[in-house]
C-alpha cells in the first residue's frame, strides 16, 4: 500500500507543477489580450492559479483514488489545500512566465521586444505584427540578407520570415523595424 501512496503523491505533485509551468509558458507566448492588456505577466497572474487549481483537483483525485477512496470521496477530498496550491503554483507559473519572456527577449510587463528600437515597437503595433511572428523570423528565417548600409552608413540585416521581415542592426543586435514579408518574396523563397 505504501508503494501506491508514494505513486499517488508523486502524481499529485507532478500534476500541480506541470499545470503551473504550462500555464506560465502559455502566458508568455499567447497572443490574446486579458481585458485589453497585452501583458504576459498579467495573463499568467490570471491563468496560472486557475491551471494550478485544475492540476490540484486532478492530482488530488488521482492520489486519493490510489489511496483507496471512492471516486466521489476522492474528488471531494481533492479540494483540501487548494488555496495554498493555487498560491504556490500560481507563483511558479508567474515565475516561469517571467523567465520565458526574458529568455525570448520580451518584456513580461508589456509584451514588447526588449532589444527593439522605439521605431520598431511603433511599427509592430501599427502593423499589428505579433511577437510570435517576430520570433519566428529571427529563429527560423527563410533567408538572412547580407549586411547593407544606408546613406548615413548605418548597417542592417534583414531576417525574412514566413509572415514578417525583421530588420536588425548587426552591430548592436537591436531591431530597427519590422514589416510584413511580401507575398512575391515569400513565394520565391519557398519554391
Amino acid at each position: 500500500m505504501k508503494k501506491w501512496v508514494t505513486i499517488a503523491l508523486f502524481s499529485f505533485c507532478l500534476f500541480n507543477y506541470t499545470w503551473a509551468n504550462a500555464a506560465g509558458y502559455w502566458a508568455a507566448n499567447a497572443k490574446f489580450l486579458v481585458n485589453g492588456f497585452n501583458s504576459p505577466l498579467l495573463r499568467s497572474a490570471v491563468v496560472s492559479p486557475i491551471a494550478s487549481a485544475a492540476g490540484h483537483i486532478a492530482g488530488g483525485t488521482t492520489a486519493n483514488l490510489f489511496g483507496g477512496q471512492s471516486l466521489n470521496e476522492a474528488f471531494l477530498n481533492s479540494f483540501k489545500g487548494i488555496g495554498q496550491s493555487m498560491l504556490i503554483n500560481g507563483a511558479i507559473g508567474v515565475g516561469t512566465t517571467i523567465a520565458v519572456s526574458y529568455a525570448s527577449g520580451i518584456n513580461p510587463f508589456n509584451n514588447r521586444q526588449l532589444n527593439a528600437s522605439k521605431h520598431a515597437q511603433q511599427r509592430t503595433a501599427e502593423r499589428n505584427i505579433s511577437q510570435t511572428d517576430i520570433n519566428d523570423a529571427l529563429k527560423d528565417p527563410l533567408k538572412v540578407t547580407e549586411v547593407k548600409y544606408d546613406a548615413q552608413g548605418r548597417p542592417s540585416i534583414e531576417y525574412i520570415g514566413k509572415n514578417v521581415t525583421v530588420v536588425v542592426n548587426p552591430e548592436t543586435g537591436k531591431i530597427i523595424t519590422v514589416h510584413g514579408t511580401h507575398t512575391k518574396l515569400f513565394l520565391k523563397l519557398t519554391k
